[in-house]
Formats: structure tokens, sequence, C-alpha cells
């Protein structure tokens, strides 16, 4: 759906916005919130969203939404976010 609306709305830019737990160096996270967004970004566009309507930005471990030390808390904060602007 995501792509649909994207397509259907040309004046609409995503920016995916790509996490991390708080494991690991801010560099390590930066880079894997960096790997995280790409790979949606990337996919994104391979099913049709114009590259010039997409935007990637690593958060690392900015913005926490699950502040337990636990395996599953950990994974709620390995995530892509959406941010919906117009161009």
């Amino acid at each position: 759906k995501t792509a649909v609306i994207m397509q259907n709305n040309p004046n609409f830019k995503l920016i995916a916005l790509g996490y991390t737990d708080a494991e690991g160096s801010d560099a390590m996270n930066t880079k894997l919130s960096k790997q995280r967004a790409s790979a949606v970004v990337n996919y994104l566009a391979k099913i049709g969203v114009p590259k010039n309507q997409l935007e990637l930005r690593a958060m690392g471990k900015a913005n926490l939404v699950d502040k337990r030390n636990t395996s599953k808390g950990k994974a709620n904060n390995r995530r892509v976010e959406f941010l919906v602007e117009m161009l």
C-alpha cells in the first residue's frame, strides 16, 4: 500500500528513519540504522516508487521506544519509521 500511495501522490516525499537498540557504539548503530533504512528505501524503489520521492536517515539509538533491557525490548527498538513530507 505504501508504494501505491507514493506512486499516486508525486508531491509526497517518504523519509525512512532507521533505528537501533542501545547496544554498541554510536558509530556502529549509525551504520546499522542506515543499512536498515536503506533496505526499506531500496525495496520501495524496486517496486516502483520514484527515487526522488525517497530519502533515508540514520537515527541510531535515538528515540528508544522501549527502555527494557530484554530481547523483546531491544527488538522493539530495531525499526524503521516513515515521515511523509510535501515536495
